[in-house]
């Protein structure tokens, strides 16, 4: 369960970051994805600049809000690449228009040189850099693939905060969802502490991700903390939503072997 430290310390994280590298965990269930777009979501109203990433792409008919991921993690820096040969650039220089300030960036070739063929220039992305990283539902840095590898320097660096269900110790704050029906359970529990508001359409989101945890609330994971935040999250304007079968994980399907429509 969540303890007061705890809270404590992700705030002061979450209050000095300004910009968050938040990424959902590889082959994520949709208990993964609900915490994902929530904490968007959230961070997104207060004020945070957030970069949503995933190993993958993310489809989903039932978890909102996560239309804006990505799968590469670089886009930092613009990069102006061009095939190059010695002693063929004289000078590389840039300036700013006084009227229109457009921005110019000139590269001059040696005399005897032809001038860069603008059709082999290319522009790409590169470099990251953020306040804090924030994991869900990672257990492993090594599972995100192109989004760690060859950006290990960057993990190591930043400040980490990790959201899983059984634990881990890959961030400087963990946070684990050990006692609660869900890992969005426990990010409820975790924003009513914070007294960070939600919008209803996350609210729909976390109860999405509690109804197929808790199997419809036929689980024995569903606690009188579960009853409390249904009733507090439908209050907000939460609808009750079913997946259809082909988003849910084994464990998922089984269930939910009444996938369908929505609940009215």
């Amino acid at each position: 369960m969540l303890d007061q430290a705890l809270l404590n310390t992700l705030k002061s994280y979450l209050d000095q970051a300004h910009t968050i590298t938040l990424v959902c965990g590889k082959d994520a269930n949709i208990d993964v994805l609900a915490a994902t777009s929530v904490l968007a979501d959230v961070l997104a109203s207060l004020g945070k600049e957030v970069q949503l990433v995933s190993p993958q792409k993310i489809e989903t008919t039932v978890i909102s809000g996560l239309e804006e991921a990505e799968t590469t993690i670089g886009k930092q820096n613009l990069v102006v690449s061009f095939p190059y040969q010695e002693n063929a650039v004289d000078k590389v220089s840039y300036h700013i228009g006084d009227e229109s300030g457009q921005f110019y960036l000139t590269i001059k070739p040696k005399k005897g040189h032809e001038p860069l063929d603008s059709k082999t220039v290319e522009f790409t992305y590169a470099g990251v850099e953020s306040d804090a990283i924030i994991l869900v539902g990672v257990t492993k840095l090594q599972d995100l693939e192109q989004l760690y590898i060859g950006y290990e320097d960057f993990y190591e660096k930043t400040a980490k905060i990790s959201f899983t269900q059984n634990g881990s110790q890959i961030g400087d704050v963990n946070v684990s969802a050990v006692g609660y029906s869900s890992l969005s359970e426990c990010l409820l529990v975790m924003l009513n502490s914070l007294s960070y508001s939600f919008s209803a359409e996350s609210a729909t989101n976390i109860l999405s991700a509690i109804d197929v945890e808790t199997d419809y609330m036929r689980s024995l994971k569903a606690s009188a903390v579960t009853f409390e935040a249904v009733a507090q999250l439908m209050r907000v304007g939460a609808r009750r939503l079913r997946p259809q079968v082909s988003e849910l994980t084994a464990h998922e399907e089984t269930a939910t072997v009444q996938a369908g429509a929505e609940i009215t």
